[in-house]
């Protein structure tokens, strides 16, 4: 039975060695267009990198019972392990201790750093979905627009996005920013941003508004061009907006 575990206490080293340095590797995230997008992600990877040893020893157990208990005949079980020992109590042990940490970090760690972010304001703009389209509103200038336009947006600004629809439930998301709130009839959602980084929906796909909500045939489609631009920038592109609603 010792043979058994050292070989299992091998495999599973290599198979977690192999797996966390393949996760460290890879890189499966968009472009970071918020402060909150390096929160999130960074708790994702922690994930990854906590849940890769228990990854591990499931496929370290796997194949060396498929390879050495594997039944010899249709009408034969294959040789089993009974759950006694120590072994069972060092893996209780340490998947709670996991779960325990996990929830610590980067669980109530990461939810306050979004809270922390999320404070104070600079802006707020106002969106409303509708199947399917949305329409985003800037209230203290005085600008609203719709469709297929651009939001756009200033950088290395706190923004606050209230939320809220007008037939059935839509999801906002930005997949740049990360973090997503329903879009609820007859309720208001809020979800603050710190936009960091310049970027645009022509050159880079995670710059757009998309419902992730299932909401009807359109649903797919029903996503909206987003701009991060400089602050003087922005300001020129509300004139202009404010010029345009003024003529009309």
């Amino acid at each position: 039975m010792q043979r058994h575990y050292t070989t299992l206490f091998v495999i599973w080293a290599i198979v977690t060695v192999l797996t966390l340095g393949a996760m460290w590797a890879w890189q499966p995230f968009p472009t970071h267009g918020a402060l909150e997008a390096a929160v999130t992600d960074d708790a994702f990877r922690a994930l990854l990198y906590l849940g890769s040893p228990v990854f591990g020893l499931v496929i370290a157990v796997l194949f060396y019972a498929l390879w050495k208990f594997r039944a010899t005949g249709p009408d034969e079980d294959g040789a089993y392990i009974e759950g006694k020992g120590a072994l069972p109590r060092v893996w209780l042990g340490v998947s709670a201790a996991l779960c325990a940490l996990m929830i610590v970090w980067p669980g109530l760690t990461g939810l306050a750093e979004l809270r922390h972010l999320a404070e104070n304001p600079d802006m707020v703009v106002k969106v409303s979905a509708a199947r399917w389209s949305w329409t985003v509103e800037y209230p203290e200038a005085g600008v609203k627009i719709t469709g297929k336009e651009p939001m756009v947006l200033p950088d290395d600004t706190r923004i606050r996005f209230d939320i809220t629809a007008v037939d059935i439930l839509h999801a906002f998301w930005v997949p740049a920013f990360r973090l997503k709130v329903d879009a609820v009839p007859g309720m208001t959602t809020s979800v603050t941003v710190n936009a960091h980084g310049e970027g645009d929906a022509e050159t880079d796909a995670a710059y757009r508004l998309q419902c992730t909500e299932l909401c009807g045939l359109q649903h797919a489609n029903m996503a909206m061009p987003v701009r991060v631009v400089s602050e003087d920038e922005f300001k020129t592109w509300l004139r202009e907006k404010q010029a345009k609603a003024a003529v009309r």
